[in-house]
Formats: structure tokens, sequence, C-alpha cells
């Protein structure tokens, strides 16, 4: 038994903390999906991601060029 507990109450706890470590995945696999589906839904998008993973990651110059030229050929988007 840990700490002086049941088996009922050790089982309890440890559905508790799956349950909660399992709501967390759900909630990061939510947020994460609708951006690739959005990317899929609007192939004019790849150029902007790709932009913004280098300026994320510190590559400045590169951000800046992707930018630069997804902002030249899709002016007219809402993301721009």
């Amino acid at each position: 038994m840990l700490r002086g507990l049941s088996y009922e109450q050790n089982l309890m706890e440890m559905l508790q903390t799956v349950s909660k470590v399992f709501f967390i995945l759900s909630l990061g696999f939510a947020t994460v999906l609708p951006l690739s589906l959005e990317a899929a839904d609007d192939p004019l998008l790849e150029q902007y991601f790709i932009a913004n993973a280098a300026y994320n990651r510190k590559l400045y110059p590169v951000a800046v060029a992707q930018f630069k030229e997804f902002l030249q050929k899709n002016g007219a988007h809402p993301k721009a």
C-alpha cells in the first residue's frame, strides 16, 4: 500500500491522476488539430506556417523572407 492507504483508495487516486493526464492531453490535441485542419483547407497557409515556425525558432532572416513572400503573393488573405 502506498502512503498507508487501502487498495481501493490507491486505485481511486491512480484513476483520478490518469483521468487528469488524459484530459490535459485531450486539450493539447484539441488545440493542435484545428491548426492542421486549417492548413489542409487553405494551401496558401503553408508558407505562412513555415514563416511562423522560423520566427518561433528565432530564425528571423528566414521568417522575414517567408513572411514577405507570403504577403506579396497573398496580400488579401485574412492572415496577411
